[in-house]
């Protein structure tokens, strides 16, 4: 799975951080 994160400040990086560290746990490489 490859995935492609964009962040534009508000603190989205960090959500998306939370949702890939979920999605590698649920669906390793």
């Amino acid at each position: 799975m490859r995935l492609l994160c964009l962040s534009n400040g508000h603190g989205e990086d960090q959500i998306a951080i939370r949702i890939l560290t979920e999605l590698r746990r649920l669906e390793p490489d």
